[in-house]
This record gives structure tokens, C-alpha cells and sequence, in this order.
């Protein structure tokens, strides 16, 4: 049976500690003129603002963390949908709920982001297929002397999305969505 795929999209800017919207457009305009020139000149360097990385998932942790965290944040909007009609002690009830829901979400996403980067971590020290976007949205194999900045970078991100696609070839564009959590 093949493993199937994560692509793990670590963030750079923004995070918890992004005031404004203004302070995270700003981030986001010095990292990307920071990498531009590179760009320009034909590196394959991204913008800066994030970092994609595509990898197997053969210990299925990723899978089973993005399944648990969609399933919460559909049991979240199911409460929010009865919230509207509810009165009384099933309302309250409902309100409980809710707010474990959201608790669960906060720690679901930070669980993803200490797990994304341990797995490729993991991935880069034990040579394992990992695929890194270029700035055309095509992915290509990791070269050897970029495994250690990668990791370092993954380790520094302030946010990850996961996404999970059924097993195919790690390069392709064509990939079918089985979960994911953002």
C-alpha cells in the first residue's frame, strides 16, 4: 500500500504576535522584496512568506491529526447551526461545547505546527523523498545542501496548513484532497 501525501505549507508571517493587518502586509512586503531580486535573477527561492513542502506520510500522523481536526471543526459549525435555536439549558449546553470545540482548534493547530516540522525533520535527516515548490507552483526534489535551511526554516514558521492528498507521485499537480487543516 503507498503512503499518502502532505503538503506542508509552514507561514512565516503573521502569527499570533501580528498586531494589524497593516504590520502583516508589511511583513509581507519586506520579505517578498528581500527574495525578489533572487527571483528575478532565476533562483528557484520562494517569497519568503511561506515555504511548501510536499513528503510521504508514511507513519500516517499527519493523516490521523488532519482527520481529527476537520472532524472537530465540523462538529463546530454543526453547534453553531443549532446555537441559532436553541433556548435554555440546551442553548448553555450547546455554548460548552462550542468553546471546547474552539479550545480543541487552538490545540489542534499547534500540534500540526510542532508536528509538520518534526516530520520533516525527520524526513530530511533520514533521506527520505521530500519536494520543495518553486516559484511557478511546480514542485521539484530537495537538493542536499538545502535539507538543514529547510528544517531551519519549518522550525521558525509561526503558522502551517496541512493538506493530505491520496497516494500519487509526490510531483504532481493532480492530486485528490482527503483532509486537511488550516
Amino acid at each position: 500500500m503507498q503512503d499518502n501525501i502532505a503538503q506542508l505549507e509552514f507561514f512565516h508571517v503573521g502569527g499570533k504576535n501580528a498586531s494589524s493587518l497593516d504590520e502583516l502586509f508589511r511583513e509581507c512586503a519586506k520579505r517578498s522584496s528581500d527574495n525578489l531580486k533572487l527571483v528575478l535573477a532565476g533562483s528557484d527561492i520562494g517569497t519568503g512568506i511561506k515555504t511548501t513542502v510536499r513528503l510521504y506520510d508514511s507513519d500516517g500522523v499527519l493523516t490521523k491529526l488532519a482527520t481529527e481536526a476537520q472532524a472537530n471543526e465540523r462538529r463546530s459549525q454543526e453547534l453553531w447551526d443549532e446555537f441559532g435555536n436553541a433556548r435554555g439549558f440546551r442553548r448553555w449546553h450547546i455554548d460548552r461545547q462550542s468553546r471546547k470545540c474552539a479550545r480543541l482548534s487552538i490545540d489542534y493547530r499547534r500540534q500540526a505546527l510542532m508536528l509538520a516540522g518534526y516530520v520533516l525533520a525527520d524526513a530530511v535527516t533520514y533521506g527520505r523523498e521530500v519536494a520543495v515548490e518553486c516559484p511557478d507552483r511546480t514542485f521539484r526534489p530537495l537538493r542536499d545542501n538545502e535539507g538543514h535551511e529547510l528544517v531551519e526554516s519549518a522550525s521558525q514558521a509561526k503558522g502551517v496548513w496541512i493538506f493530505v492528498f491520496k497516494p500519487n507521485f509526490l510531483y504532481t499537480d493532480r492530486n485528490t484532497m482527503l483532509v486537511h487543516v488550516m
